[in-house]
């Protein structure tokens, strides 16, 4: 079991600063980050990374709670993602970080699922451009296409083709595929594949 846990706390954090080096502006100047999502897995360690990051001058964290977390580059603020319009201006930043996503099982309708991993997203990709941000990092699925019989898979390549249109700038899409760490929630189907997961991993490799 630690093993384990040090194996895979190793693939996350290295999957997360790939994410976050892809933003790095190669200038003496401070860089500011807006982050979604900083409650989920993946949100977490992105957030980590940046706070860590002497290259970043502020970090500025938009969810629906505040998390338990202080540092002097930190700035939290909880909006209202029914009412995307009442947080537009404090999307403003040189990189967004784009990190949360649900389940249909969690949202209750493949609707509502729509609207949280797909038109929340995309709006956001829209703010972002439209307030000067330099970089846009969507952090999308394995397997989003949007050819895809698969309807998860279908709106996240949706996701990816609309935010490529949307935002103008350089843009990071990534496409994790089983999420390996620890969480409050903790999905069955996740809990079976992390199981898996040492015994698949040397047949996924290339």
């Amino acid at each position: 079991m630690i093993r384990m846990r040090i194996t895979t706390s190793i693939l996350i954090n290295l999957y997360i600063i790939a994410i976050v080096h892809e933003g790095y502006a190669m200038d003496a100047e401070l860089k500011s980050a807006v982050v979604f999502g900083a409650t989920g897995l993946i949100g977490g360690f992105v957030v980590e990374q940046l706070l860590k990051d002497k290259r970043y001058g502020k970090v500025r964290l938009l969810s629906r709670r505040l998390l338990e977390l202080e540092h002097e580059k930190l700035e939290q603020h909880v909006v209202d993602f029914d009412n995307l319009l009442s947080f537009r201006s404090l999307v403003e930043a040189n990189h967004v970080y784009c990190c949360f996503g649900t389940t249909i099982k969690k949202a209750g309708s493949q609707q509502e699922f729509i609207k949280i991993d797909h038109d929340i997203p995309l709006r956001i990709s829209k703010f972002a451009n439209e307030n000067g941000a330099e970089y846009f990092a969507l952090v999308s699925s394995l397997g989003a296409n949007t050819g895809s019989s698969n309807f998860y898979c279908n709106i996240k390549g949706l996701l990816e083709d609309n935010v490529r249109e949307q935002f103008k700038q350089k843009i990071g899409i990534f496409r994790p595929a089983l999420l390996l760490g620890e969480r409050e929630e903790v999905r069955r189907a996740e809990r079976i594949g992390q199981r898996l997961f040492p015994l698949l991993n040397p047949l996924l490799r290339g």
